[in-house]
């Protein structure tokens, strides 16, 4: 008897990606206020690692009337990103292009900027800090906002984050994470913490995505047999509930000597 193919592993990003929904820990108010942190003004050459569906760079070129590439090494984001440049009329600021942070596609020395949201932590963190210094400026800046743990959470939660991305993720503490910019050649490394508010959270979504989108996916989620045999487990929602309480994000910024 010829045997089925097995059916492939589905993910939480999965239904976020299909709705085109934009996640990442602390949301709009985390974008803004990096955004300041790394003292950005008008018409900077500016790259975003990780696009995700558009925000962030449409809101640089409407607000900050900045030069902006975005990057992201999934052609969905990339789609969903080119559907919120036309619908916002940014098409001359904004261009988009396939690139994996580890390697970037830029010549040494072309950004004033580069930030990088949720992104680092599914990568090797390391080779993507060089990469974002070689592409920057001298004097120039990097802003990252990304998973930070607190305290020190079991092995066997952090195990448990397997289950929702279909691949291994990096988290670090803060001083981890600074060394390792300060290793990977930035100075003047600062970072802030914040632990992840649930209600800011669930506000970004409403405002970025729309009630609707969000709430479909959502819906999807819990209606998806292969994600609700997941999330229902009871091992791995004690865990991943026992994790959460280690987890919050942080916002990273530094200078190219």
């Amino acid at each position: 008897m010829e045997r089925k193919p097995d059916k492939p592993q589905i993910y939480a990003g999965d239904i976020w990606k299909r709705f085109g929904i934009t996640e990442h820990y602390g949301g709009y108010f985390a974008t803004e206020e990096l955004i300041k942190r790394c003292g950005i003004w008008p018409l900077q050459d500016i790259l975003i690692i990780g696009c995700g569906t558009g925000y962030t760079p449409v809101l640089l070129a409407k607000e900050y009337n900045d030069f902006v590439m975005a990057t992201d090494i999934d052609p969905r984001m990339l789609e969903l990103t080119r559907e919120r440049i036309i619908k916002e009329g940014v098409g001359a600021k904004v261009k988009t292009q396939l690139a994996d942070v580890q390697n970037l596609p830029f010549k040494d020395n072309t950004y004033n900027v580069v930030l990088a949201e949720s992104v680092l932590v599914f990568t090797d963190p390391l080779q993507s800090a060089r990469e974002m210094l070689r592409v920057l400026k001298p004097g120039g800046v990097f802003g990252v906002n990304e998973v930070t743990v607190v305290g020190s959470p079991p092995a066997k939660s952090i195990e448990s984050l397997t289950q929702f991305y279909p691949s291994k993720v990096q988290i670090l503490s803060e001083n981890e994470w600074r060394h390792l910019f300060e290793e990977a050649g930035f100075d003047e490394v600062t970072s802030i913490v914040h632990k992840l508010n649930y209600w800011k959270q669930l506000l970004s979504h409403l405002k970025i995505d729309g009630p609707r989108k969000y709430l479909a996916s959502v819906y999807h989620m819990i209606a998806d047999s292969d994600l609700r045999s997941i999330f229902f487990n009871k091992g791995l929602l004690w865990d991943t509930i026992s994790l959460m309480s280690y987890m919050s994000y942080g916002l990273y910024t530094g200078k190219k000597p």
